[in-house]
């Protein structure tokens, strides 16, 4: 059975918005939402919140299915403001608040009320940032 990886960012999405928790998903996702799709093969989450303050996301992610040791990602957070868990076979790179330009990209959100996407297309581009929801 196949999870494409725009079903897990919305997944993870609406658990991480139904405990309130300051979040945007960004990279080729977030970029599929203001212009043409490409493909990608993991998911970009932006924490707004400190690593040490991570341990809630961290969790509800992890009961949204994500695969994750939630304290060895937290020590590497803090070391590298970074952590890494997979759904099935999707890589989820979560990145936390580590400096100012994290709180401007906070503040320019954009909010993206999810949608059927068209098929990906297989070239490069540019990521952005928008939360879904």
């Amino acid at each position: 059975m196949a999870f494409p990886t725009y079903r897990v960012a919305q997944e993870l999405a609406r658990c991480l918005e139904a405990r309130g928790l300051k979040y945007a998903i960004g990279g080729s996702i977030a970029l599929a939402y203001a212009a043409e799709p490409r493909s990608t093969k993991d998911v970009d989450i932006n924490l707004f919140m400190t690593p040490d303050a991570g341990g809630e996301a961290l969790t509800v992610l992890q009961g949204a299915g994500m695969d994750i040791d939630i304290e060895a990602a937290l020590v590497l957070a803090r070391e590298r403001f970074d952590a890494i868990g997979y759904v099935h076979r999707v890589r989820i790179d979560l990145f936390f608040d580590s400096i100012p330009l994290h709180g401007l990209a906070l503040a320019r959100q954009r909010r993206r009320a999810t949608r059927p996407l068209p098929p990906p297309m297989p070239e490069s581009g540019r990521g952005g940032a928008a939360s879904l929801a």
